[in-house]
């Protein structure tokens, strides 16, 4: 059994753009609630390990659709899967009282 697929997202060395951090974060935590087995990264242009499957190198425009056409394409060449557990889910709250019977504050 093999660990993660390494996804390496590179910035400019020196200059990290607030665009493209908060793009990463979000296509990260995409990618693990959809359920992949990877583990993406985000590096500068010069530490790119060499293990790395893949290497994104765009704008922070251009990221979102870079993004999503690599794990196409890992996925169609059965480099990537999904992990055997399910997708995560995401918990809905209104103020203090969890919905469902999960969690209740005591009286």
């Amino acid at each position: 059994m093999t660990g993660p697929l390494l996804i390496v997202v590179t910035y400019p060395d020196g200059a990290l753009p607030g665009a493209l951090f908060r793009a990463f974060r979000r296509v990260r935590r995409d990618a693990e609630r959809a359920g992949y087995n990877a583990r993406i990264e985000l590096r500068p242009a010069s530490d790119v390990p060499a293990a790395a499957a893949a290497v994104i190198t765009a704008t922070a425009e251009e990221f979102p659709v870079e993004f999503d056409a690599t794990l196409e394409r890992l996925t169609a060449s059965g480099k990537l899967r999904r992990g055997t557990e399910p997708p995560r889910t995401v918990a809905v709250h209104r103020g203090f009282r969890a919905l469902g019977d999960r969690a209740r504050l005591g009286d």
